[in-house]
Formats: structure tokens, C-alpha cells, sequence
């Protein structure tokens, strides 16, 4: 706390300003200022505003202007836990980056932030040289990304008076853009090759055999080309939801589902799916629960070491979701089919991201020559599967 006395050359008028810090940990977390013209609404100032600040913070369930990042985004993570509202995995993992240790951002307070410790965290980000970038600009403004909605949050949830419109700056973006400390994430367009396809069934294969290992990588390979869904969904599908008369999944856990479930997705089963699905709940006598035991990370773990032992680059699991929708773009399926196969609601989103039309060896195609494309090799080892699976349960 410091009270300093200014008299005014001209006016002779006195001054008295004050300034009320807090700390936590040896580092400002809060400062306040104010000016008086008496000295003793100065100090009854001064008494009351480092009242506040030293009970200020974060209380209980609740957030106070005072309150650090790292604790903002500690209660956000807690109430999603609790089933409040949904965070994502992309921003969970954000989130963790905001408040580690090495970040400029942890001790912060929600008051203070401002366009200085923004620039900061982009600079401690990239690293000291901007030939050789420690972190992408790509992914920086993805933590950003989910700092606005923290901020969001705890402007909406709790009324904290917090600047959330700070990263919606258009110069501020227009500055780190142009150092290069941030870019927006350019859609993907990577399409799975024909022998890509084969390889890396054929290297899940292998890996498959091995006794210690349970997870069907293949199956699940198999499942994430044909039906396009998400390898989190696959995994959490229960036998309960599958309608096998109709050929459809009535997901309740799925990328905008509601906390209670209450909303369902209709899944269909199509390109030899159903079959791969019902094949894999009979062999194993499944009546009830979850179809499959195991987490989405250990199926893209699996995946990541199989591309890196065929060399394959550039290649993520989601990145199966699109080539899966290109391939029933290249089969020329009409577009609001292959949505509902999707489940796009925007065409925009749709088209931008996960539209990839096979234009490799087009004139051959236009010529009428016969050309090896990805949904005939898929299509070839689905039945390949499903027929061997059909002979050994016959033996």
C-alpha cells in the first residue's frame, strides 16, 4: 500500500493517490489505484479496498475479479466434472498449457489481463527464435481460442468484470498475426491413398495378433472408414443403442450431445458396418453395455505407432472421418445423404473440412480408364474380413 501527495503547481490543490497491491507467491496478482483530494477518504479507502483484496479470490465454488487464470480454469474444469456444461478435449488439454508452470498467464489476474501478458504468452510459446518455433502458431491460437471462452465463463457464470472481448481485438489479432505469433488453423484436406490403406491394415493386423493386446484395431479401423464416425464414439457405443432392424446407432455420447443424454444421434450403418458390428457382438456374446472395452486412446496410441513404423506422415485418426466422407462423395452419393451419414448440420463446415474429392489421376478417370480408388480397397478388405471371420466361426 503507498500513498503518495501531489500539489498541483498552478492550483495548489493537493492530491492524494493510492495504490493497494496483492500478492501471491512473491507476484502481483491485483492492483487498485485511486485519487482523493482529502487525505483521510484516502486512507478509510485504502483500509477498505485491501479488506476486499485480501478476502477476494477465489471463494469456495465462486470467482472474483482477483482471481488467477489458473484457478478460473480449475473451477471451469471442476464444474465440468460435475456435469455443468461440456469441455472438450482440445480445450481441457488448453487449458493445462494456460496454467502450467512455465505459463506467463498462470498467476494473472482475471482483472489485470491484458494485451501485454497476451503478447507474452505468444512469445514464450513460439521460443526466443522465430526460425525454429518451439510451438506452432496454429496451436497458440488454439489455447487463445479457449482463453476467450474461459474469460466468456466467468464473465456469463459468475459476472466477474472481465475484459472478454480482449481476444476478439481486431488489432491485437492483426499484430500477433503478423509476427506470426498466431494462425488460424487452415482446414485439412489429407486424404487416405489406396496402399496407405492397405498398409496400415495390414500393420494393425500384425499388431493385433499379439496375445497381450485385446483392442481390435482393425475392426476399428474398418468402422472408422466405413461409417465415418468419431473414434471417441465408436468406443462408447452400448448394445442397447444399436437397432438392428434398421441398421442405425441412436448415439447419446457424441461431439454435442447434452450432459444428460437426452438428445440422440441417429448413426446409420452402412458399407458392410452393420455386418462388422454384429459379427464382433456375436462372436464375443455381447447382450448388454458397452460393445467395446477400452478407451479411444489406446486406439490412436496403436495408430500413431503404426504409421510411424510404415513412415507415413502427415496423417492423424480423424483425419479417417474425412477420407470416409470423400470416399461417399467420390462414389458420387448425394450430399444430404452423406450428411446424415456425417451428421453435419452446416454445409459450410461440411464442405470446408471434411469435402475432399479424389482428384489424383482425374484424366485417367474422365478416359474411362480403370483406376484403383480408395472405396474399392476398403469395400475389397471389409468383405475379405467379414467372410474370414464367417469361416473361422464355421471351423
Amino acid at each position: 500500500m503507498s500513498i503518495s501527495t501531489y500539489k498541483s503547481i498552478n492550483t495548489g490543490c493537493v492530491t492524494y493517490k493510492v495504490t493497494v497491491t496483492k500478492k501471491r507467491n512473491g507476484v502481483i496478482i491485483a492492483r487498485k489505484y485511486n485519487s482523493f483530494t482529502r487525505l483521510n477518504e484516502a486512507k478509510a479507502w485504502e483500509r477498505g479496498m485491501r479488506s476486499h483484496l485480501d478476502n477476494a479470490g477465489r471463494l469456495g465454488d465462486a470467482i472474483t475479479e482477483f482471481s488467477t487464470i489458473k484457478e478460473a480454469a480449475e473451477l471451469l474444469i471442476r464444474f465440468s466434472d460435475q456435469g455443468f456444461f461440456v469441455l472438450g478435449k482440445t480445450e481441457r488439454s488448453n487449458l493445462r498449457v494456460l496454467t502450467s508452470k512455465r505459463s506467463v498467464l498462470r498467476n494473472v489476474a482475471l482483472i489485470d489481463l491484458n494485451e501485454k501478458h497476451i503478447y507474452d504468452f505468444c512469445y514464450e510459446r513460439r521460443g526466443p527464435s522465430a526460425k525454429e518455433v518451439k510451438v506452432s502458431p496454429q496451436t497458440t491460437w488454439s489455447n487463445l481460442t479457449t482463453l476467450s471462452l474461459l474469460l466468456e465463463k466467468v464473465r456469463s457464470r459468475f459476472g466477474v468484470a472481465v475484459n472478454a472481448k480482449l481476444l476478439r481485438d481486431r488489432d491485437l489479432i492483426k499484430g500477433l498475426e503478423r509476427e506470426n505469433l498466431i494462425s488460424k488453423s487452415q482446414a485439412r484436406k489429407r486424404r487416405v491413398a489406396p496402399n496407405e490403406i492397405t498398409n496400415i491394415y495390414e500393420a494393425l493386423l500384425k499388431r493385433e495378433k499379439i496375445k497381450k493386446v485385446k483392442i481390435p484395431y482393425t475392426l476399428l479401423f474398418l468402422l472408422s472408414l466405413s461409417t465415418a464416425m468419431r473414434i471417441s464414439e465408436i468406443v462408447t457405443i452400448t448394445y442397447e443403442e444399436i437397432d438392428f432392424e434398421k441398421k442405425i446407432i441412436k448415439l447419446t455420447k457424441f461431439k454435442g450431445a447434452s450432459i444428460d443424454g437426452s438428445n440422440k444421434a441417429l448413426q446409420p450403418l452402412i458399407r458392410g458396418s452393420f455386418e462388422l458390428l454384429k459379427q464382433y457382438i456375436s462372436e464375443r456374446k455381447i447382450s448388454s453395455g458397452r460393445v467395446f472395452n477400452f478407451t479411444a486412446g489406446g486406439v490412436t496410441k496403436a495408430f500413431r505407432a503404426v504409421l510411424k513404423e510404415l513412415k507415413i506422415q502427415d496423417l492423424r485418426y480423424h483425419d479417417l472421418r474425412r477420407e470416409s466422407i470423400s470416399q461417399l462423395i467420390d462414389m458420387q452419393i448425394a450430399y444430404k445423404s452423406i450428411m446424415s451419414v456425417s451428421r453435419h448440420k452446416s454445409v459450410q463446415v461440411f464442405e470446408a473440412h471434411y469435402s475432399s474429392p479424389d482428384v489424383s489421376n482425374l484424366d485417367d478417370k474422365l478416359n474411362g480408364k480403370s483406376i484403383v480408388t480408395s472405396h474399392q480397397v476398403l469395400s475389397q478388405i471389409i468383405n475379405k474380413y467379414i467372410s474370414q471371420d464367417m469361416q473361422e466361426e464355421a471351423v
